[in-house]
């Protein structure tokens, strides 16, 4: 069964960084000669650094966030409070990043042209992600309820 669990969350991931790299580098803009970083100046260019800096900082934080969960799960550690907080992690890095990323596309069209698409789908990401944290909250308390009944 853990290969199984291991072989799923492995795929998750990997399709996950499959889409974002695909979604950077392989956007089909139909002006693919026009230059990025025109008419932008030194203080949008530091605001620009920034918002990215914040975007690679969560999507490094989800990613350690998400392979900490596969491992506790694996060490039959799945109930924990640890592991409602990796996902909690996880789940506030992806909304993060995907607000961070409306905000580059709205402030920089010309850098980042992100569709709707793309923005639904980090909110969902995350969302779902608080949905089984609490999940597993709920899990845990039954837990320790059965634990303290016996």
């Amino acid at each position: 069964m853990k290969k199984y669990i291991n072989f799923l969350c492995v795929l998750i991931l990997a399709l996950t960084l499959i889409d974002l790299v695909m979604s950077i580098f392989f956007s089909n803009n139909e002006s693919s000669d026009r230059v990025v970083l025109k008419n932008i100046t030194e203080s949008q260019l530091l605001l620009l650094f920034g918002f990215a800096l914040v975007v690679l900082g969560c999507l490094i934080t989800a990613i350690v966030s998400f392979i900490k969960f596969i491992l506790n799960i694996n060490r039959n550690e799945v109930f924990t409070r640890k592991n409602i907080s990796l996902l909690r992690w996880y789940a506030a890095a992806t909304l993060m990043a995907s607000v961070c990323l409306v905000l580059i596309g709205h402030y920089f069209p010309t850098v980042l042209d992100l569709g709707v698409e793309e923005i639904i789908e980090g909110v969902i990401e995350g969302a779902f992600a608080l949905l089984i944290a609490e999940v597993f909250s709920i899990g845990m308390k039954l837990e320790e309820e059965k634990k303290v009944a016996a």
